[in-house]
């Protein structure tokens, strides 16, 4: 469990506990959902990446049923009817249509599909580098669908950011083990990309369903686990339908339902890590929204990639990750440009535009 501190654009100080749900189990190597974890534990399990994607929207469907419990939290309806109150005034719709839940949803079930697709065909550390590009298209659709204002600081900050990522991958690329696993490296590069496009939509998408409604993020977060399930659903249905050949195929088919639930209830430690993924993944994503909701989708992007660096260090101590000097200057960048877009960093030359300084000049 992670907490970070951070101060709004609301001037409000908000104490963010990230739980590491989706590739805290594994080597420091990003991983959207847990395709790598089940990949590394049971072999037998490993190639059904349309399941793994299920047992992630699975795990954000239970925020439904805490939300019904918090309901009955005398505490909780309150600070729920001060918040609405708050909204009204503020101009926001306070009748939400929970069916905007879906747009995200849609785009959460593309980007986890076409990852777990990919790492199937591309080097972990090659995914791992095209992966931190979620910070890019993020900052991008931001500025063009948000209108959102970059400054010199923040262009400073997402460099560093990208520049951390590619050398923590480039680390990964020469002291790797070789593996068989680069099976079609276009194919996959061309995936991936095309979820970090789904990726950086979801992410503004869900800023912008805040912006303009009043919503708890617990229980957005459960209805994006709602509709997952019934895309994911489609999917498998449509994968469990197309014949292929090869060692990556179930039974004949793309996906089979009935082998990736004979491998999770006849192995106990799996079914272990899934029931554990499950809870994790509804922190995980009930945070990461509460950051979309009180900050923006461009913090939460950048955090999100942050946290490799956790998951590093445990390994270190661990002893299940070996100390590589590249890879620490890779994780040092990456965390000062985390730093440096938030403003908890200031640098001389780069704060003209930073919000204490914007402050001060509406104070003159």
């Amino acid at each position: 469990i992670h907490k970070i501190c951070i101060h709004s654009e609301r001037n409000k100080r908000y104490d963010i506990f990230f739980f590491q749900a989706e590739d805290g189990i594994r080597d420091a190597q990003e991983s959207r959902g847990l395709g790598d974890v089940y990949k590394r534990q049971v072999e037998a399990f490993s190639n059904h990446s349309f399941v793994q994607a299920l047992t992630m929207f699975l795990g954000e469907f239970l925020c439904i049923i805490a939300y019904g419990f918090l309901l009955f939290v005398p505490s909780f309806r309150q600070s729920e009817a001060k918040a609405l109150r708050e909204a009204e005034a503020a101009g926001k719709n306070i009748n939400f249509n929970y069916f905007l839940a879906a747009i995200p949803a849609f785009c959460d079930t593309v980007t986890s599909n076409l990852q777990f697709l990919a790492l199937h065909m591309i080097s972990a550390s090659v995914y791992q580098i095209l992966k931190g590009g979620v910070v890019l298209t993020t900052a991008l659709f931001a500025y063009m669908f948000m209108k959102r204002k970059y400054y010199t600081h923040h262009y400073a900050g997402l460099g560093l950011v990208v520049i951390g990522m590619g050398l923590v991958g480039l680390n990964s690329v020469l002291f790797s083990e070789k593996s068989s696993s680069n099976k079609n490296p276009l194919v996959a590069i061309i995936l991936l990309i095309l979820s970090l496009l789904s990726s950086g939509t979801q992410f503004v998408v869900e800023e912008k369903i805040f912006d303009k409604n009043f919503a708890s993020p617990i229980e957005v977060v459960g209805f994006e686990g709602f509709f997952g399930i019934v895309f994911s659903t489609i999917v498998i249905l449509i994968a469990s339908s197309i014949s292929c050949v090869g060692p990556d195929c179930n039974e004949g088919y793309y996906e089979s339902f009935q082998t990736a639930c004979d491998a999770i209830f006849t192995d106990g430690h799996l079914l272990f890590l899934v029931i554990a993924g499950l809870l994790s993944i509804a922190f995980f994503n009930f945070f990461g929204l509460t950051v979309t909701k009180n900050i923006n989708s461009v913090v939460r992007a950048i955090l999100d990639i942050t946290r490799t660096v956790f998951v590093w260090g445990y390994n270190l101590i661990d002893g299940a990750e070996k100390f590589y000097f590249l890879q620490f200057i890779g994780f040092i960048i990456l965390i000062l440009g985390n730093l440096i877009y938030n403003e908890i960093v200031i640098i001389p030359g780069l704060d003209k535009y930073t919000r204490k300084r914007l402050g001060k000049a509406k104070l003159l």
